[in-house]
């Protein structure tokens, strides 16, 4: 049925509740959204592993009781049930993210079923209906678990740390109002323009709805690697390599975005582990290195020293991916800007920022980070390795070949800015 039938239909029906039974309105308004092929309000707010239907059935005792059992009905309120504050729920207006979910639909459907559970929780017989058997109540097929990682606000957080605090990186060329957009627009078309200047929802849902940069089956295979990676033709040249921080974030979103709308997660121990990253657009340079590693790829971890527990962090709070390179003017140096870990790993790295998927630039980074003390390793990446699934395993498989302790004040973002580490004590010596 189509929605605009279907919004017809129960429009038609919409007559005095107060005089229908509970049968006669599920008959009328209930059991067609039952038997319609269209997408619920669900898919507005989940991208797979629930619907509506999944809670229906075409019998009205059952669907109540099935709805009153899961805790989704309020007795003795019933117009703050559970089921009707789900339906009535909106990515939010702030997200960035537009609505794939006509508002009359959202709108009959919450009507349709406000009158129901209010005729139906009226109703002493089915107050005290049996319960339904756990076997025979009508739910996902995915715990809940499932159902809240498929959040298109959930995968928009991970838009914000994996793609769009990298997106200086792309902005110049690919975002209008940078320097090079018009440019490149006038002779390339407007499909270059895969940023959005209003913001990380708007651009999300550029890259999920309206173009060919992602490959869903293949993810690595994604256009937007392949370009930046300069395997596929790109204008602008390599701007990301194999495993360096770049390439795992947007390959991590990317996989996650496929095995979401795939509905690849089944069970709690299908859904990945949570690293919460985010770019930093600080940047990091450290010079007076040996010539034999010009050409090398590899990264600079960044721990804090604990001034609570004067010790230093278990772990690295921050990475700078990038190469060794040979200048005129700089002699031989390693460069990169930093990505940090975000969300529940800040206890244990020292960095309290945290990223917020409604706003243009994640929380905290566009205004710095506090100065401290800091213990940097420089590693250099083995000649030939394979694609990892993140830095943190990219990181492990890299050589540490040097190491050295800095104090800075406040490290702010920005090339010009860039944090200057004159030496390093080199622990490997490169033939």
């Amino acid at each position: 049925m189509k929605i605009q039938h279907l919004l017809l239909f129960l429009a038609t029906f919409a007559v005095a509740e107060e005089k229908a039974t509970p049968e006669a309105i599920f008959a009328e308004r209930i059991l067609p959204i039952f038997q319609s092929d269209d997408p619920s309000s669900c898919t507005e707010c989940h991208l797979s592993g629930v619907d509506l239907k999944n809670y229906l059935f075409p019998d009205a005792t059952k669907t109540f009781v099935n709805l009153r059992d899961l805790g989704l009905i309020d007795l003795e309120a019933p117009k703050e049930s559970k089921i009707l504050e789900f339906i009535a729920m909106t990515p939010g207006t702030g997200s960035g993210l537009k609505s794939r979910i006509a508002p009359a639909v959202r709108k009959a459907e919450l009507e349709a079923f406000t009158a129901w559970i209010v005729a139906s929780a009226a109703d002493e017989s089915l107050r005290d209906a049996p319960g339904l058997a756990p076997e025979e109540l009508a739910k996902p097929d995915v715990p809940d678990a499932v159902i809240r990682h498929a959040r298109t606000d959930r995968l928009l957080d991970s838009y914000v740390r994996n793609i769009w605090s990298l997106r200086f990186r792309c902005a110049g060329c690919h975002m209008p109002g940078g320097p090079k957009f018009e440019k490149h627009r006038k002779k390339h078309g407007d499909q270059m323009a895969w940023l959005k200047a209003a913001g990380p929802g708007a651009s999300m849902r550029y890259l999920m709805q309206n173009t060919e940069l992602l490959d869903l089956e293949n993810p690595e295979k994604s256009e937007l690697l392949l370009k930046p990676l300069d395997i596929s033709d790109h204008g602008g040249g390599q701007k990301m390599r194999l495993n360096d921080t770049d390439y795992v974030s947007f390959l991590n979103w990317i996989r996650e975005y496929a095995a979401v709308v795939n509905g690849s997660y089944k069970s709690d121990d299908n859904l990945p582990n949570d690293p919460r990253y985010a770019g930093t657009e600080i940047w990091i340079r450290v010079l007076d290195l040996p010539e034999s590693m010009v050409g090398r790829t590899g990264f600079l971890t960044m721990t804090r020293w604990n001034t609570h527990q004067q010790k230093w962090n278990p772990e690295p709070g921050a990475v700078a991916s990038g190469s060794v390179i040979k200048h005129p003017k700089f002699g031989v140096f390693f460069q990169g800007f930093l990505v940090a870990k975000t969300g529940p790993l800040r206890e244990s790295t020292g960095y309290h920022q945290r990223t917020n998927p409604v706003r243009s630039k994640p929380v905290g980074y566009s205004r710095g980070w506090p100065g401290g003390k800091f213990r940097l390793e420089l590693r250099l990446n083995p000649e030939e390795t394979g694609a990892v699934s993140d830095w943190d395993e990219a990181v492990k498989r890299a050589e540490i070949v040097g190491a050295t302790q800095i104090e800075r004040g406040k490290l702010l973002p920005g090339f010009k800015n860039a944090v200057i580490v004159e030496s390093i004590q080199i622990q490997k010596s490169e033939n």
